[in-house]
């Protein structure tokens, strides 16, 4: 009998212990909890920049040689933006509905890049994710210092400028 009632008592402290240890661990995730949840906010706000993110397009006027190995529809570094942005004619940067209107004033021409001669302006428009730093920006410094690390850029249009006069290119930024 003696050895029924020690069992009974053993199984009954487990039991409580059990329970103890639950109802511990329960209010230590619930205590814990706002902490990691104040600990990954940023990464919460980083995600939820990602998801709404909007492209700005830079459009630039450059010299035919140096966009011979550019091609439409095709990725370009970021090395190489900054020296398209170092060796511009003219640039600007706005967001994709605005530059549809202005290059509708721009005179192009659907010329081979490759047959025209070097000293020939192209225009070349580069869009880049999630970049508004980049908008309206008058300086060619400021462009390269807001351009992604590590990104890349999506080149949308290529195309040969027919005559350089200043026919369109009023919202443009001359160097």
């Amino acid at each position: 009998m003696l050895f029924y009632f020690d069992f009974v008592v053993v199984v009954f402290i487990l039991v409580v212990s059990i329970y103890a240890i639950k109802s511990i661990f329960k209010s230590v995730k619930y205590r814990l909890n706002p902490i990691k949840n104040y600990q990954f906010r940023w990464l919460d706000k980083l995600f939820a920049k990602t998801k709404n993110s909007k492209p700005v397009n830079l459009s630039l006027l450059v010299p035919a040689s140096l966009v011979r190995n550019v091609e439409k529809d095709k990725n370009i570094e970021v090395s190489d933006i900054e020296e398209l942005i170092d060796n511009s004619l003219y640039f600007l940067c706005t967001n994709p509905g605005e530059i549809k209107t202005i290059e509708q004033s721009l005179e192009l021409s659907k010329e081979d890049i490759t047959a025209v001669s070097d000293e020939r302006e192209v225009y070349i428009r580069i869009q880049i994710d999630d970049k508004k730093e980049m908008l309206s920006q008058r300086v060619p410094y400021i462009l390269k210092r807001n351009l992604p690390p590590n990104g890349k850029g999506i080149v949308e249009k290529l195309d040969c400028l027919k005559y350089l006069s200043t026919s369109g290119l009023e919202k443009f930024n001359r160097l």
